[in-house]
């Protein structure tokens, strides 16, 4: 049951007054004692946890007390005595028990109502049994156990195509399911039922696990690795050529070694994915970065030959219509500015702009690079 194991110091954490603490604490000798099978002293503990005593309050809104004294009233094979054996009682704190975790733990009361459900189920309450089994799978889809025995119900009442599917639902979950469904008597009247679904699982796995590997295949990772420089966040990809050969050698896998494989490559395939997305942040990043270097270029570019050009024209202007000292002073410094750099500075100068021009057309040719990488990380990444 989950979290009926926590320890004492996790519980007080929770405890916020004096009464909730010494309320723990009985709860805590009461778990103590319903694990040594101690039915007794468990019952008069978790009633104090949940009513006090003379000298305490105790604390009536945790959820695991009325789920301990609910189990009590449910009894097992170990402590099923007509002292405590109550099924519609037990019922009663299954349902307090999901009514005060609902804000605090959502598992809790899934699971809360998943034993209401099943009590139910024992007594032969069909309808309500079925109600309390969905509102756990609601709260918690993955709640394989409440699957299971919302496929128990289904079958006991002949209802095979639902059954069916919650038990399917359930080995997706675990696969341990199909091997207790072995030797459960309410499931072995529905033995080839029961088959059929394992068999249509594993069918369904392999599948996946084939549009996995054919997923892989499409992945060109020396190709984008080289493009952008930006290697792939991805690990165990050994893992993919070894199931393949696998695969080749076995035929006859089980369910539970296909559900393995299947878990390990969706993992792998997770990891693909958050690649993916570093490596369009990358190239993003990169296209923006080639682009501002291109702006920069390109204002630099323009300035001195700017300058030339006008310099030039001034002495046009200055030689052609003015005379005088003026005239001569223009002249001079125009004559100054346009022969008097030094020849090698000038070729220097045209070289500079030659090369920034080349550069440019390599930032472009860079840009569309990262472009066609990106579109194919896009192509890749819709497959799935």
């Amino acid at each position: 049951m989950s979290r009926m194991n926590d320890t004492l110091d996790e519980l007080l954490k929770v405890a916020k007054t004096p009464d909730q603490t010494w309320a723990f604490e009985q709860f805590s000798i009461a778990q103590d004692a319903f694990h040594r099978n101690l039915i007794d002293e468990s019952y008069e503990y978790i009633n104090k946890a949940i009513t006090g005593d003379n000298n305490n309050a105790g604390y009536r809104l945790e959820h695991r007390f009325y789920t301990l004294r609910g189990l009590i009233h449910l009894g097992n094979y170990k402590n099923c005595t007509d002292k405590y054996f109550d099924i519609p009682q037990a019922i009663e704190e299954f349902l307090l028990a999901s009514k005060y975790s609902s804000g605090v733990d959502k598992k809790a009361s899934s699971r809360n109502y998943g034993l209401a459900g099943y009590a139910c189920y024992c007594i032969g309450n069909f309808e309500d049994a079925k109600k309390y089994l969905r509102q756990s799978i609601t709260l918690n889809p993955n709640d394989g156990l409440s699957k299971y025995d919302l496929a128990k119900v289904h079958f006991h009442e002949e209802d095979t195509v639902n059954g069916k599917i919650h038990f399917k639902g359930c080995l997706l979950v675990d696969h341990m399911y199909g091997i207790r469904a072995a030797s459960d008597p309410d499931l072995l009247k529905n033995k080839s039922y029961i088959e059929d679904v394992i068999q249509e699982c594993i069918r369904e796995v392999r599948t996946q696990i084939d549009q996995y590997v054919k997923y892989f295949r499409e992945i060109n990772y020396h190709h984008l690795e080289t493009s952008v420089k930006y290697a792939y966040k991805y690990s165990n990809f050994d893992f993919l050529k070894e199931m393949k050969e696998y695969f080749q050698k076995e035929s006859n896998l089980s369910l539970g070694e296909l559900l393995n494989y299947n878990d390990k490559i969706y993992y792998i395939e997770k990891d693909v994915r958050e690649g993916f997305d570093d490596i369009k942040k990358k190239i993003n990043k990169s296209i923006r970065d080639v682009k501002s270097s291109q702006s920069k270029n390109k204002r630099h570019k323009i300035s001195w030959p700017v300058v030339i050009a006008i310099s030039i024209i001034l002495s046009l202007l200055s030689s052609a219509g003015g005379d005088g000292a003026g005239n001569g002073l223009a002249t001079g410094l125009l004559g100054g500015l346009i022969f008097g750099i030094p020849v090698g500075y000038i070729v220097s100068f045209i070289l500079e702009i030659r090369d920034k021009m080349n550069h440019g057309l390599w930032k472009e040719a860079e840009v569309e690079k990262l472009n066609k990488a990106l579109e194919e990380i896009e192509r890749i990444g819709s497959k799935r």
